[in-house]
């Protein structure tokens, strides 16, 4: 059976962060130039002739401002799978170093799931919620306790997957005014739901690293060890 060194989650947790709140900022930007577009398409459809060569560089403009953003979001979301895939790992891999019985799944798989089609519907969360209660209380965890949070959580993954997923099919199908219109209205409900999601994940990673940190180090010298709550 593998070994496993226990390593704080402190690092890797402010890393993470960084890019999530990174990708929240990216988020409002792309929400504010998804408006801007809904303007110009309401533009477009009040469009005279006098005004024609204004409207057409405006929508111009505000395309290239959108897919520029895309650009940026999904360079910065692909950075931050990597560093979510290593703090998964290490999140799982502490829990077995410390010698918590009772676990269903590996570090391996703890990222692995994510790439497994149908399976990645219900076993990421899984996962997650293994980490979560097993941080708190390594000796006396429940795996069947709630987790409103990951609820939370893997719900608006879920629906931020599937909304991005028909906005992006909205958007390459769009051939006349009134289905642009409809594809903006499901890239700003895509970008609202990434956001709450990022937001709620940025939370959960630093609640797992608070709980592991309190549980299995050591308090700095002068202090005393905090108790499990």
């Amino acid at each position: 059976m593998k070994s496993y060194d226990y390593r704080s989650l402190r690092s890797r947790t402010r890393l993470l962060r960084g890019l999530l709140f990174f990708l929240v900022a990216i988020d409002l930007a792309r929400m504010a130039a998804h408006h801007h577009e809904r303007a110009v398409l309401h533009n477009v459809e009040a469009m005279t002739a006098e005004t024609r060569d204004l409207v057409v560089a405006s929508a111009h403009q505000s395309d290239a401002i959108v897919g520029m953003l895309a650009v940026i979001f999904i360079l910065v979301l692909l950075s931050t799978y990597v560093v979510a895939g290593t703090w998964l790992y290490r999140a799982h891999a502490n829990l077995r170093a410390q010698g918590v019985k009772r676990l269903n799944f590996t570090p391996g798989w703890c990222v692995g799931w994510y790439c497994v089609p149908f399976a990645n519907l219900v076993m990421p969360y899984r996962s997650m919620a293994e980490i979560w209660q097993a941080s708190l209380d390594g000796l006396n965890w429940n795996p069947d306790a709630p987790a409103p949070t990951l609820r939370i959580w893997w719900g608006l993954w879920l629906a931020g997957a599937f909304t991005g997923y028909l906005a992006g099919a909205w958007t390459r199908g769009a051939s006349d005014l009134p289905a642009l219109l409809q594809a903006n209205a499901m890239q700003l409900a895509a970008c609202v739901l990434n956001l709450a999601v990022t937001l709620v994940f940025a939370h959960v990673v630093g609640e797992v690293a608070h709980r592991q940190a309190r549980q299995f180090e050591a308090p700095p010298a002068g202090q005393a060890m905090l108790e499990p709550a």
